[in-house]
């Protein structure tokens, strides 16, 4: 059943968020990046988005698409919405997190003095940052 999903997420910094979509729809071929587009569903819901990834052409007989995206709610947390419909927003999602929580991670420890050593992915998926500050 077609319905518009809300991803509740702890994104809050959007250059950020920005970047790293930026980089993960450089990898997809057939999408692209929509500020302030529309998600919508097989019904008549529809969402505004800050940040919008489209995939032109792939509306289907009622005008539903694949599209999710990413709004600011009141808490200024950014919070994914997608059509439940299509896996394609949760397998973004699961890309996307780990990669804003190591560039959100490098900028905290940057913007404190701390010198980053060292990144190290672990096929696991850990990220291991070794960083240090002298004085």
């Amino acid at each position: 059943m077609s319905h518009l999903t809300t991803v509740k997420t702890q994104m809050k910094d959007f250059g950020i968020l920005e970047s790293c979509v930026v980089k993960l729809v450089s990898e997809m071929p057939d999408a692209e990046l929509r500020y302030g587009g529309e998600i919508r569903d097989w019904g008549t819901r529809k969402r505004k988005c800050d940040l919008a990834i489209a995939f032109p052409g792939e509306y289907n007989t009622r005008n539903a698409s694949r599209n999710f995206g990413f709004t600011r709610n009141k808490q200024g947390v950014y919070e994914m919405v997608h059509d439940g419909m299509y896996r394609d927003g949760s397998e973004f999602l699961k890309k996307l997190i780990p990669m804003y929580s190591k560039e959100m991670t490098l900028f905290s420890l940057s913007s404190q003095g701390f010198d980053i050593n060292s990144i190290q992915e672990e096929e696991d998926g850990t990220i291991k940052i070794i960083a240090g500050k002298w004085q």
